[in-house]
This record gives C-alpha cells, structure tokens and sequence, in this order.
C-alpha cells in the first residue's frame, strides 16, 4: 500500500467548537477526505493501482465524522485519514461498511507509515450495514486516552449506490457501534499553507451569531482565539466595502474580544477580526454581520405571519433596546390593534410574555406591543397568526400535498391541500424565514417531515403522472433529496444531490445524472411525470428530459428531506405535490404562492449589480392589488418590521399606484439593500410582501454573461466574432459554444454562467489570430466612478496550444490599445485566473470614449499561423486599483 509520506507540522491549542480538553494541542473536530474521481474498477487493487492514488486527488473536503456523503458518484477512489483521539484507556473494537470495498488501516501510534489492516469489506454493505461480512469488525485494539493514533480508511466505488464509514465500540463510546464523531479526530496536516488548513488560522465563532443581533449599544464582540496571534486588529463598519478592503481604522484588542461603542440602532454592521503575529504576520479573518436591537419590540413568538397556531400557544417577545416597559395590542382586528381601541389595549406590563387564553380555530390575531424606555414610546410593528383550523378541501383538484411549512411549532407539517398528509417532524429542523413566509431548515443529520403515505395511497402509484414543486436552498451535496417515494429495487421517485451541482434522476432501475447549479441559493425544482418522461425545472426553466417508464412502488412513503438513509442539508419550502404533470405556465403560477403579493422583483432577489444597473425598483403587482407600500432600507430586520409612516420607519418610501421605484442617489457601492412591498386592493385591504434583498458591487460590470439565453438572447448577437464568413470579424475565435447549450453552466467564475471561447489561430481563409469583440452603443467612460483597472476572468485547458492572449480597447476615433497578459502557457491551466490591467496600460487612447472592447489570442498587429484551444471567459469588471 503505497502511502504520503510528509513531515508533521503540529498546530497549537486552537479552542473551537467541538474542542475537547484530552487533546489541547491538536485540531479537534474534522478530518480530512480526498476523493480520486475518475478511478475504475471496485476492487482494492484498482484504487492502489490507480495513476491518482494517493498523491492526487481530484477534490478534498473536511468531514466532521467519520463518513462520507452517500450516493456520490460513480467511478471514484476514498482516502480518509488524520488522527484518532480516544476518550478513555481501554479496548476499542472498530467497524467499516461501504459500498464498494473498502480497508481500515490503524497504527499503533501517531506515525503514518506505522498503520496496519484492521478490518475491510470484501465485496460491499449498505449504508452501516457492519455485520455483511465478519471481516468488516476488527479485532479489540487497547487504545491510551488522549494519545493521538494514525487512521485511515481507503475505498473503492465502481457503479450503483456508494458509501463509506467508519464506526466504533469501546469505552466512553458504548457498546453500540456509533460512527466516530469529529469530536474524537483530527487532521493530519501536510503543512501551514495546505489551502484546507489555512481557514483554521482564522478567527470563528463570533459573538454576536454571524447575521445575528446585539442588544446593547455597547456590545462586547467575541470570538475562537487565534493560536499564533500577538494580537488582533478589529474592523468594523456599516459599509460592507470599507471593512473587506480594511479602510476603516483597526480597533486593537490583545484578547479575543472587544467592547466597541457609538453604535446607532437598527443598524446592520459588518466586522472582520485579522490575528497578527508579533512579526506582522496576518490571518486575515472572515466578514460577519450583526444588527443592534432597534428600540422597538422585535422576534415575536408565535413567528409573525405562521398559520396553525396552537389555541393555548402564550404571546412572547424580545424587548427592545433600553426598554423597562411594555404596551399591549391584540385582538382579531388589525385596525383595532393599530388604533388601540375596542379591548385591543391589554394594558401595560413589565414581562415579555402574555396569555391570551384560548383562542378561536381558524382565526387571524393581530399584535402589537409599544416599548417604553423611560423617555420615549416606541410603536410597535403589527403582527399576526392564525389559529389552526380544519383544512378545507383545495380547489385544484389535482393538488394532493401542499406543505406550506408555515407552521412554526408543535413538531407536525400541515398538508394544506385539504386531504389530510399531514407530515410528521423526525430529528430538530429549525423554522427559519424561507421564500415565502417561513420554511424548515434541515441539517442533513436525522432531519427529515414523514407523512406515511404511499404512493398508491396518493393516487400516484406505478406509471401515474405527478409533479413535486418545491422551494429550496441546497447547502452540500451529500447524496440525499428534497423528497423521495416508492424505493426498493424499482419505482423509486427522487432527485437526488449528488456532488457539486450534479444531480440524479432516480429510479434505481433507470437512472440519469443531469448539471443544474443549485448550491447556496433559493431555487424553485420542478419534477414532472407524464408517463413517458421525467421532467426536471429550475425556476420554470426546463433543464433536462428523461424518457423512462416508472413502476413507482409501495416500498418506501413520500418524505421530505431525505433519500433512503441520508438527509437533506438545505431548507425546503411550499413543496407540492400534483397527480397530473405540470406544464410550464401552471409552474409560474406556483412560483408565485400567495397571488396576493407583488413578485417577480427586479433587481432579482440577492442579485449582485453594479449602481449604474440599480436606477430603480420594479415588481409585478398581485391579483388585484391597486396600490403599493414601499418600504427600502439597508437592515433586513428593519425593513420586515417597518410600519407605513415615515416617522416611525424611515424605511416607508410612501404608497403609490407605479410598479416601479426610483433610486436615484439612495444606493452606495459595497452596499446590501432590502425593499418590501405591500399590496392594496380596492376595498383597502392589505396583504404584506415578502423581503427581497440585492447587493451593490464594489465596482461596475461591463459583461457577466448572466443575462444570455439559448432563445431570444444568444451571447453571439452582442458579440462579434469570426463564425459567419460574411457577417464574422474574419478571425478564428467563436464566442459561445457551437451547439446548445451556448453558454457554459458547469464551470462559471461568478453567477450561474459563463462563456466559452475557441480560438483557432491557423484556420485556412481566416486572420492568423482569433478575437471576440463587444460593441458599445455609445462609447463609455472607463474612468468613471473612480475605477482604475480593468478585470477579466479566464479559464484555461491543459491541451491548449500557448499563444499571446491580449485585451485590446478601441476608442470613438478608431483609435486601438492592446495589452498582452505576461504569460502565454497560462492558456493551458485549468482553473480559473484574475487578470486584471491598469487602465493606464491602454497607451495612446482616449479612455473616456471607449466603443469596442476585444479580447483575442495570437499575434494582432503581425498575425502569423498559430496554435488552437478554448477558454471560459467570465466577470468583465472595471475596479479600483487592487
């Protein structure tokens, strides 16, 4: 068995969280997996055999147990290796199951080449199965607790499913076999700069939650020491922009953690922390935000606007800032509540709690509560909730599930379709604020909703069509899905998250992978069954089609969150479920939800935009609605809660009958913005709109190549290249890709897409030199905004011939400056690299007049037969200087 030998560079006492107090001077908490894509074969030869065992991984990724993600792929190689660091002294017996072989190998004590075969699955096991085969139990091994033991476990997968781990019986553990838990491994580290180690110099665990609050004006920040750090340079500031660049000025703290004051209120801060050496040394930390409590009453409980409330469920809040009492509003009529009148007044009191008594089912309760601080009254936002009720019977016939997750509490999902699939919540999701309204957030370890019907049972059994419509937000890839049914060894329903963006029809019997990029994003999934073909949707685009005839069986119930025995890391929201196939107009209507609230938002919600594309707001309004309420801020918190009146809520913008806003001179770069709007009908009744959210970038896109579709918008009608011989620039570049899809969705530097780019340097009839080209309407400014440099994105490919790769800019008067990047060989590596030039370079120009922007390989000005490749081209930016 051929191992890495390397030197040992052992880190200091670094307390995080899952430290524990036997292993001080180690890591504690994760251990380290490298993944050898590629490798056929399913047998242990085959990986030992392999050109990338051990020595080059295609991808490496911490584990924080003794486990990887199931269902992965096909064709791959395992190595999971670091320290084991037992509790207790005394005999430890191991076990490994996986799916296709594997080996467990332990030494004896901490070194590498020491470590021993210990136990091994021959043939393969199921997810944990430990007992397929006696080999897959070690025998007992005597272990001393706190002393650091070498493991590793190598694996081989071939085809069909996969799976890897490794668990353990001993003292301190017990004597059922648990998969070892972080808290007992650590990383064997190759040395101080490996990438992966590297983020462990950081500062973590930040107090106040990244993205949480603080309740004081004078807040003490925290957070995880920094091992080699003298001390640390705190930045902090409501600017995004000005701390990631460190403009503000350092607050200096020898400890970790500093008090900082003159904080204003209902304000969102961004702050980073950077430990520093004595010898200057700087490990630049993480950007992490908080909001300060507003003076008004904040996080009500029940949650704001969550249906099937408990009718014995108690009113409770979180004070607002310095408040010493508490003003009471509720009733069923919001504009009693507001108004204080008709018993809505509950009085004042000094707790934070209320009981309202038993409330009417199926009723809607309004709140407020008005805080008091010694000097000053501050109005309270006006909440609701609604009693649970009976679900009636949905008016869409062929609607047989809708969980909502709106819930909030009481460990159940509502089927609200009236047909009674009420889910049953397994493990601890947390209630979180989703797409629309709340949604449940599942940590992809034991969280899953169970409804305990059956496909049959749904009407959706064997062949029938169906459709699945979910919201959702994908954290890893880790094997599991948003929902599965059917199951056994054929009629499985599910899409399955495989690895990085690639998913799984599965079906077990008939399955395909597809690419569709979902990862750290609300997307909308739809799954259609017509039953003839799989259909699969990303926010009512098609993505991919699979003709297949389903024998969909009774094995296993519809579940949320989970594939066989692995769950969904991410949040999930308004899933659905249809007996007929959906088209793509009925999938726009369900992205909609409630038909009552503005949507369709643009800027696009979380979008990044540079200030000169975010000239104005516009939506699309609701069913009905007359009237809009504006509300825009910089605190998503502020806005959600804002009243309309301008004197409570600076965030009101006013009311209005556009569909559109103007933002002239409200935006700043580096800025994250929040807007809301509310809908007016015309007997004046109200229904509140979502909080949807944008980023203003630090610096102004000239081409992200976001905006090109294969339809109505290829990227080869704005820009020009040399395809067509009589319409092309009569060189050898071709922007895009020849066939469908045109723009490439796999490897994308920002965003969901970038473009390709073929260069073709020795095509007989053509100019020895390939270029693309994008035209201006009117010639622009480069200099504008203070911008200084020029940036591109660019991915290379290992068989590409080097060439020169140039920009070159063309001014209003034809006049042309070109600069050439330094190194032609960078054409052949893959991965992506910044290019990024000083305006000043494009010599002999008038940049403030610019009209063509080239980009090309080859020699331009003396164009003699060359070499040919393709790169991706992504992210054209202007900059301030780096």
């Amino acid at each position: 068995m051929s191992k890495k030998v390397g030197l040992l560079l052992l880190l200091g006492v670094l307390f995080c969280a899952g430290s524990v107090g036997w292993a001080e001077d180690l890591i504690m908490g994760y251990v380290l997996v490298e993944f050898y894509d590629g490798t056929t074969g399913s047998t242990m030869d085959d990986l030992y055999g392999s050109s990338l065992y051990p020595d080059n991984a295609t991808e490496m990724v911490w584990l924080e147990s003794f486990e990887t993600p199931t269902n992965r792929a096909d064709n791959y190689g395992t190595r999971v290796g670091g320290y084991l660091i037992p509790p207790e002294t005394g005999d430890y017996t191991f076990y490994i199951a996986s799916d296709d072989a594997s080996e467990l190998w332990l030494s004896p004590d901490e070194t590498y080449e020491g470590a021993q075969m210990i136990a091994t699955v021959p043939g393969w096991a199921s997810v944990r199965q430990w007992d397929k085969d006696p080999n897959q139990t070690s025998a007992p091994v005597s272990l001393v607790a706190g002393q650091k033991y070498y493991i590793e476990a190598d694996h081989i997968e071939g085809g069909g499913g996969d799976n890897l781990a490794v668990g353990w019986t001993g003292p301190g553990i017990g004597d059922a076999i648990r998969v070892i838990d972080g808290q007992y491994l650590s990383p064997y580290i190759y040395g101080q700069d490996d990438p992966l180690i590297v983020e462990y110099y950081k500062a973590r665990v930040p107090s106040p939650a990244d993205e949480g609050v603080a309740d004081s004006l004078e807040p003490t920040l925290s957070w995880t020491p920094i091992i080699y750090a003298d001390h640390y340079d705190v930045y902090l500031s409501m600017n995004e922009q000005d701390v990631n660049e460190g403009s503000v000025t350092a607050l200096q703290s020898d400890t970790n953690s500093l008090m900082v004051t003159g904080l204003q209120t209902n304000a969102q801060y961004y702050w980073r922390v950077d430990g520093v050496e004595s010898d200057g040394t700087v490990y630049t930390g993480s950007i992490w935000s908080f909001t300060v409590v507003p003076p008004t009453a904040i996080y009500p409980s029940p949650l704001n606007g969550i249906l099937f409330v408990d009718p014995n469920a108690d009113l409770s809040w979180t004070a607002g800032l310095g408040a010493i009492e508490h003003h009471l509003y509720f009733g069923s009529d919001a504009d009693e509540v507001v108004a204080g009148t008709n018993g809505a007044d509950k009085g004042v009191m000094t707790e934070t709690t209320f009981d309202p008594g038993t409330l009417e089912e199926g009723v809607t309760y309004y709140w407020r509560v008005d805080e008091f601080d010694g000097t000053q009254t501050h109005t309270g936002a006006l909440w609701q909730f609604q009693v649970e009720y009976e679900v009636p019977l949905s008016d869409d016939p062929n609607l047989i599930g809708w969980w909502k997750m709106e819930e909030g509490a009481d460990g159940r999902v509502v089927d609200w379709s009236g047909h009674g699939n009420d889910g049953t919540i397994a493990g601890d999701p947390m209630w979180v604020v989703g797409e629309d309204g709340m949604a449940l957030d599942f940590d992809g370890e034991g969280d899953i909703v169970e409804t305990g019907k059956y496909a049959s049972e749904l009407g959706i059994g064997g062949a029938a069509p169906r459709t699945v419509a979910t919201w959702m937000y994908v954290r890893s890839f880790n094997g599991a899905a948003p929902y599965e049914m059917g199951g056994g060894n054929s009629g499985q329903f599910s899409v399955v998250a495989r690895s990085e963006n690639r998913w799984r029809l599965q079906h077990w019997y008939a399955d395909t992978d597809f690419d569709m990029v979902a990862q750290d994003e609300w997307i909308h999934l739809t799954h259609t069954y017509d039953g003839t073909a799989d259909r699969i949707y990303k926010n009512g685009e098609l993505v991919t089609t699979f003709e297949v005839v389903l024998n969909t069986t009774d094995n296993a119930p519809f579940t949320l969150a989970q594939f066989r025995y692995t769950q969904f890391d991410g949040i999930l929201d308004d899933m659905r479920l249809y007996n007929v196939a959906v088209d793509v107009n009925d999938i726009a209507t369900i992205m909609r939800g409630n038909l009552l609230k503005s949507w369709n938002p643009s800027p696009k919600r979380s979008a990044d935009v540079d200030i000169e594309q975010v000239t104005s707001l516009s939506f699309n309004a609701g069913d009905g609605a007359v009237l809009h309420d504006i509300y825009f801020g910089t605190s998503a918190l502020a806005v959600e809660e804002a009243l309309a009146d301008a004197n409570l809520s600076p965030e009101y913008m006013g009311r209005q009958e556009e569909t559109s806003f103007d933002l002239t001179g409200q935006v700043e770069m580096g800025m994250t913005y929040y807007w809301r709007v509310d809908e007016i009908d015309p007997n004046g009744v109200l229904t509140k709109g979502r909080v949807w959210s944008f980023n203003v970038v630090d610096y102004l896109i000239i081409d992200d190549f976001e905006s090109y579709d294969d339809d109505t918008n290829p990227v080869f009608y704005t820009w020009l290249d040399g395809y067509d011989d009589d319409a092309g620039n009569g060189t050898g570049g071709i922007i895009g890709n020849d066939d469908l899809p045109y723009m490439e969705t796999d490897i994308v530097h920002g965003g969901n897409q970038a473009v390709p780019f073929q260069y073709r340097n020795g095509k007989s009839s053509r100019e020895h030199y390939s270029e693309v080209s994008l035209s201006f309407a009117e010639a622009l400014d480069f200099t504008r905004s203070g911008v200084t440099h020029l940036q591109l994105s660019f991915y290379g490919n290992v068989e590409n011939d080097a060439e020169p790769f140039y920009v070159a800019l063309e001014d209003a008067s034809g006049q042309v400056a070109e600069v050439v990047y330094a190194d032609s060989e960078a054409l052949a590596v893959a991965q992506w690299q910044d290019w990024t030039i000083a305006l000043s370079d494009f010599a002999g120009m008038n940049l403030q007049a610019v009209k063509v922007l080239h980009i090309g390989t080859g020699n331009r000005s003396n164009p003699v037969s060359g070499g040919l490749g393709e790169l991706i081209l992504d992210d054209i930016i202007l900059t301030v200087a780096p």
